[in-house]
């Protein structure tokens, strides 16, 4: 039955319901024996209704109102196969209404956003991010992260030459002033 799967690894039945329409969201209970499971999924069933079939749409992040690539999202139209939203968009340049595909709306901006949004670290650590006491060299160490890689930056007599270089690196790598 739709809802009701063995979990192989506990030998135990699990019945879960999920209805986006009713917004109730994993309901799951875990049971001994396959028909009390099957009992309870279709007491979910009954006291909530049968969920929507996957030919039902849900709008998963809700952009009514937002500004996305120089566009106002004004309403959703239609979902297309696979996946993709048409939107109802005012051009803010022209100020004409026109129907456009929300993932090419959406497409680059989380990683824009993140960008933007991106600070440079704070010296709040101990030491301070990108800095640490070498204790086998007894010396100061500055590193970086770039691209993923670790950069190391050198190792120094004092915190503050560490401090500055490590800095120098933000400013050099991450456009900091």
């Amino acid at each position: 039955m739709r809802g009701v799967v063995k979990d192989k690894s506990r030998g135990l039945w699990t019945a879960s319901y999920q209805n986006s329409e009713k917004r109730i969201y994993k309901l799951r209970k875990s049971f001994t024996q396959e028909a009390l499971a099957v009992k309870q999924r279709l007491e979910w069933e009954k006291e909530f209704g049968k969920p929507g079939n996957n030919e039902q749409h849900h709008i998963r992040m809700d952009r009514r109102g937002k500004v996305l690539s120089g566009f106002l999202v004004l309403d959703y139209v239609e979902k297309k196969p696979g996946n993709s939203w048409k939107v109802l968009v005012r051009n803010l340049s022209t100020g004409e209404v026109e129907i456009r595909s929300l993932a090419r709306l959406t497409r680059g901006i989380a990683v824009a956003e993140n960008k933007g949004n991106a600070q440079l670290r704070k010296y709040s650590t101990r030491y301070g991010t990108g800095v640490r006491y070498r204790k086998d060299f007894g010396k100061w160490q500055a590193h970086i992260t770039r691209n993923n890689k670790y950069v190391n930056l050198g190792t120094f007599n004092t915190k503050d030459e560490a401090i500055a270089a490590r800095k120098a690196a933000e400013h050099k790598y991450l456009g900091g002033n």
